[in-house]
This record gives C-alpha cells, structure tokens and sequence, in this order.
C-alpha cells in the first residue's frame, strides 16, 4: 500500500466514523424531543421549553448515542478493512509487557499533571472559562465511571490508535503518523477547547504505541487519564494556583518522559514484511 492510499483510507475512516457519530446525534435528539413532546419523558426545569428540556435530557444521556455510533463506526470500518483484505492490527495488536503496563500507567498520570496544567493555565492567560462538566447518564455515578472509564477510553483507543494507527504506519514517518492520529483524535470530539488536551493526549498515546507495538498500552494510558479525569471532576473541587499548576506541569513532562523512555520495544525479526517508523535492524527494540 503506497503513502497516498494510506493516508486516503485513514481520512476516510475518520470522516467515516464523525458521519455517524453526527447521525447518531441528530437521530437521538429528535428520539429525545418527540418523547419530551410526547410527555413520555419528563425533564423539571421550571419555566422552560419543549426544546430546553430535550437538549437537558441529550446532555445528560449523552454517553447512549456517542457508544452507540462509535460501535457502528468501528463495525463498518472493520467491514472495510476486511472487504478490502487489509490487515487490522497486524503490526499494533502484541501484548503488553508487565513492565510497559507499569510504565504506561505512569504516563498516564503524567498525561493527567500535563493536561490538567495547560488547560488551566491557558484559561488563566486568554481568560477562557472552563467547562468542566461530566456527562452524566441517568443522573449515575456509577454508570458515568464505566462508560467515560472504561467503555469509551478502549473504543477510542482500538480506533485511532489501532486501526488509523496501524494503517497510518505507511507513511514511513514516526513524527508525521504521530501528528496526523492526535489531530484526528482531537477533531472526533467536536470541541476546538477540549483539542488542548486531547492533542498532547493523542501525541503521548500514538508514540508510545509506535515505540511498543501494542495499542495496549495506549488503552492504558487512556484509562488511567479519564478515569483521573472523571475522580476530579466529580469529587475534587480543590482550585489550583499559579505556581501549583507550574509544579504540576513540569510533574507531567517529567513522569511523560520517564515512562516513554523507559517503554520496552518488540523485536523485529526478519521475516516482518511491513516495519514501522523507528526500527532501525533486525532484533532491536524500538
């Protein structure tokens, strides 16, 4: 498969899947305003419209119609690649080391420190407010933790940095497969404040995947960074200053770079047809 292709086929992945996740909305809001209409769903909000408590209760149950159109999206992905008899992970799919889940923790909390700063700081600096708002389905906590936590950092994970990831792999460019995966990963979510965070997020989960060869650990990392994410939203209101958000930044890079250096690379051996960006011989780690 040539580079043109390669990238061609990931954008159509992509476009594929922010197509359905749009259907998805669109299709269950009007579901949601016919029952609100209907009175067979009732949202109290005093005073307020047929259309203000429809786009409450979307809000509020969110998590339904966006793990619904990933799992569509990913099914006909699949299809695709399938059809067209490409391999799915046959370069990104090996299992994690112990030591690389360990790692990949680390980093994951790193990530959080990293994130966490820039977003806070750069609210501070440009003066943005941010919306810290959980998705919450039902008004659960404990269904919140799963879908956010668990459901939804693996279906992520499998799709850009498993299937996208492992077809971008032919572009034979670690630095430019890395920068196309976290820009997709960021525009899937339709929110230019939230791409503060989910670019560096994106960065640090596709190198290390690259480094290891295992998705695996991108879905490590993910877990461990909404799951962070969803405790301090939830039940930590602390308001960090100035010079703790600085701490906490370099707190980031430092655990970020000592993960990712210290991540163990699979070897290659000479019967590997395609190779990934960055193997350098035969039996060395990436």
């Amino acid at each position: 498969m040539n580079k043109t292709r390669a990238l061609f086929e990931s954008l159509l992945f992509v476009f594929i899947a922010l197509l359905i996740q749009r259907m998805s909305y669109y299709s269950y809001s009007f579901y949601v305003f016919e029952k609100v209409k209907s009175g067979e769903i009732i949202v109290s909000i005093a005073g307020s419209t047929i259309q203000e408590q429809a786009i409450k209760y979307i809000n509020e149950t969110a998590i339904f119609y966006i793990i619904i159109g990933w799992l569509i999206a990913i099914a006909l992905v699949v299809f695709t690649i399938k059809v067209s008899k490409q391999p799915l992970l046959d370069q990104l799919g090996h299992r994690p080391r112990f030591v690389n889940i360990f790692l990949a923790i680390i980093i994951g909390i790193g990530t959080v420190f990293l994130t966490y700063a820039i977003v806070h700081l750069s609210a501070e600096f440009f003066n943005v407010s941010y919306d810290s708002d959980t998705i919450i389905y039902y008004d659960s906590i404990w269904i919140t933790i799963v879908a956010l936590g668990l459901i939804i950092p693996f279906i992520e994970e499998f799709f850009f940095r498993g299937l996208i990831l492992n077809n971008l792999s032919n572009l034979n460019s670690f630095l430019l497969i890395i920068l196309i995966q976290s820009l997709f990963f960021s525009i899937s979510h339709f929110n230019l404040y939230q791409a503060i965070y989910l670019i560096p997020l994106g960065f640090v989960a596709g190198y290390s995947v690259l480094k290891t060869r295992s998705f695996w650990i991108a879905v490590i990392i993910h877990l461990v960074f909404n799951g962070i994410n969803l405790y301090m939203t939830l039940f930590n209101q602390y308001e960090y200053q100035f010079g703790q958000l600085l701490i906490l930044f370099v707190l980031g890079m430092v655990l970020i770079v000592f993960g990712i250096d210290k991540l163990q690379g699979k070897k290659t051996r000479r019967k590997d047809v395609r190779r990934l960006p960055g193997v350098k011989s035969d039996s060395t780690n990436l």
